[in-house]
């Protein structure tokens, strides 16, 4: 959605000939730099992720709750 917008946006000032500063830099805005910053972001979340996963021991300690005392 938000490349989409990013697009259309620049779509709309290139045909309505809109001028400033913000119409500019949507006019200019490379599509391609903002798919390669998204994946990054998402790779970059992910490898976060499993490091916790991994050095937190998110697992051991979700088994290692107490028992439940019900009598």
């Amino acid at each position: 959605m938000f490349v989409g917008a990013i697009e259309l946006l620049g779509l709309l000032a290139q045909d309505t000939n809109l001028n400033g500063s913000f119409w500019s830099f949507m006019q200019n805005f490379k599509i391609n730099t903002a798919g390669f910053v998204i994946v990054g972001v998402f790779v970059v979340t992910w490898a976060i992720a499993l490091g916790v996963w991994r050095f937190g021991r998110i697992e051991q300690k979700r088994d290692a709750r107490p028992a439940d005392t019900r009598e």
